[in-house]
């Protein structure tokens, strides 16, 4: 140790900043290697995605939107593929939360496209940031029931989402 006896708080010796990525509402969120949604995803999507959609991977998923008007209504589209398998996954339940609060139950039983929509209360949408949770208790692994060998909990195939103003 030297004589100098200032109090020093912080050495840094590099800074970075990082942009924060762009969300329009109106515009759809599109999933899959081909689509632009990566930027905005939380935990439980799977690492890479198909040409045109995601899997959930797990219980839970989350994407997280920044709002350019909060403080309005919004209205909250999606478009996914459930993973369901005749005689042994019948339905996925879809529990769907915005900033911690329930929103929506959605309940899907056909192996098909589908869009379920929600509405998120303007009472929510007080910062400039949406947090969207898949809550998703049916998920399971094709392994475990015998239809191949992935042994990731799939839900949902998530090909797109959207936030839209809701009209007044």
């Amino acid at each position: 140790m030297g004589s100098d006896k200032r109090k020093l708080a912080i050495l840094m010796s590099s800074a970075s900043l990082h942009l924060l990525p762009v969300y329009r509402l109106g515009t759809d969120l599109r999933f899959g290697s081909d689509g632009s949604a990566d930027a905005f995803m939380g935990s439980g999507w799977s690492k890479s995605g198909q040409k045109d959609f995601h899997w959930t991977v797990g219980h839970r998923a989350s994407i997280y939107l920044p709002v350019t008007k909060p403080g309005h209504a919004l209205l909250l589209d999606t478009t996914f593929t459930p993973y369901l398998r005749e005689g042994k996954v019948r339905k996925q339940t879809v529990h769907v939360l915005a900033n911690g609060n329930k929103i929506g139950e959605w309940t899907a039983t056909e192996r098909k496209l589908q869009t379920f929509g929600a509405t998120i209360p303007k009472e929510l949408v007080g910062s400039r940031e949406i947090a969207i949770e898949f809550r998703l208790p049916d998920a399971v692994s094709p392994r475990s029931i015998g239809a191949g060998r992935d042994v990731r909990r799939l839900a949902l195939a998530m090909y797109k989402v959207r936030l839209n103003l809701k009209p007044q």
